[in-house]
């Protein structure tokens, strides 16, 4: 474990390689308007929250047994697309957790309670958020694509909400009481 005590802003990069697993980062880390062709943060904290704007990700990214976030540090991602599927397996955000359009074209793991084992201290706030986020890690090939088949589960998730239907008589359906 390697720690990282110092503030790290990466702007208007394209970064060939983000290698940093396994470290602590004590710091505030911020990314903005970057394109990452390969990134490895599995089991990174980000002790004091991670902004990331106006970036893309090329590559499949295992942020496994990672999160760590501190109670008012948040990590955020705004305007952000990642092009592989993201692995959140095992991570704990004891932090605020905010995605705003946000597109995960391969899915990700990070509503999956069955299979992701995400534990969020403080409700996530997912706000345009495309793509299937509650993906089982098992259906994605090791190029971190989401493969499915016709025995796959088959996931729909609308950009909003549909309003539930309510239970009991409408205007149509008169009570005969």
């Amino acid at each position: 474990m390697e720690d990282v005590v110092f503030p790290i802003s990466i702007s208007n990069c394209l970064v060939d390689e983000y290698y940093s697993p396994i470290v602590w980062y004590k710091a505030s880390v911020e990314w903005t308007d970057c394109t990452f062709k390969k990134i490895e943060i599995d089991a990174v904290y980000f002790l004091k929250g991670l902004v990331c704007r106006d970036s893309e990700f090329l590559s499949p990214i295992s942020w496994s047994a990672g999160g760590h976030n501190s109670t008012n540090t948040p990590i955020l991602l705004e305007r952000v697309k990642f092009h592989k599927f993201v692995d959140f397996f095992d991570c704990w955000f004891r932090g605020p957790v905010i995605l705003r359009n946000v597109e995960f074209i391969s899915g990700t793991n990070l509503l999956n309670y069955d299979h992701g084992w995400v534990n969020f201290e403080v409700p996530p706030v997912l706000e345009n958020v495309r793509g299937v986020v509650d993906v089982n890690r098992n259906l994605v090939n090791r190029n971190g694509v989401l493969v499915l088949t016709e025995r796959s589960p088959r996931y729909i998730y609308p950009q909003e909400k549909a309003e539930r239907p309510r239970s009991g008589p409408t205007e149509s359906q008169p009570n005969d009481a």
